[in-house]
């Protein structure tokens, strides 16, 4: 429904006027460039046409990561709206339940290796945050991409929250900053895979 050009009852459409941009349009309407890029079919923003209609969603983004079955759940308006898999910390306690904020998005961010304290420029294939990164709490914690998609659906982080590539592009254009992330349920008892993954290795 979010992508069909059919109209929801709090959905608006807006006809481009001379002089706009997708940026100024996303401001006017308290939506991310990213979603009406994506709704509306638009590959380059430079290509906006005069008179053009663009469908702007109604939308209210929450998350919702599970440690027990490693999911994050996209809410709308607090009903489900898609479900992801994800990985998370490879111990106890490092991926925190709570409630917490999306505070900082980056497209192609720089990776801090946290025991060389090397930087890791964006599209190094050893840049751990991959190509989105959303960041909450305070401490180094968020969202971005796994370069170990394997890992997925396990335990195998320092506390951050990984996803496909695929996915948390897609996630990164939906949710704006200040959306909610609520981290629920418990860490699984480690099994055999979880200490092979133990000794692996670390990323974020």
């Amino acid at each position: 429904l979010l992508y069909s050009r059919n109209k929801m009852e709090s959905d608006k459409f807006y006809s481009v006027q001379p002089g706009d941009n997708l940026i100024g349009i996303a401001r006017s309407h308290d939506a991310e460039v990213g979603m009406i890029m994506r709704v509306n079919s638009i590959q380059d923003p430079r290509t906006l046409q005069i008179g053009r209609r663009l469908k702007i969603p109604s939308v209210d983004f929450s998350i919702v990561v599970n440690l027990s079955d490693n999911t994050l759940t996209l809410l709308n308006h607090g009903q489900f709206f898609k479900e992801y898999k994800v990985r998370t910390g490879k111990m106890a306690g490092l991926t925190p339940t709570g409630q917490f904020v999306i505070r900082e998005k980056i497209v192609d961010p720089e990776w801090r290796d946290p025991d060389t304290g090397h930087r890791i420029p964006s599209g190094d294939p050893k840049n751990e945050l991959g190509s989105r990164w959303m960041g909450f709490g305070q401490s180094g914690l968020g969202i971005h991409e796994t370069i170990h998609p394997e890992t997925l659906g396990g335990y195998a982080s320092r506390g951050c929250i990984g996803m496909a590539k695929e996915d948390v592009q897609e996630l990164y254009d939906l949710v704006p900053r200040g959306t909610p992330v609520q981290i629920v349920g418990e860490r699984k008892p480690m099994t055999y895979a979880d200490l092979e993954n133990t000794s692996a290795p670390e990323s974020p």
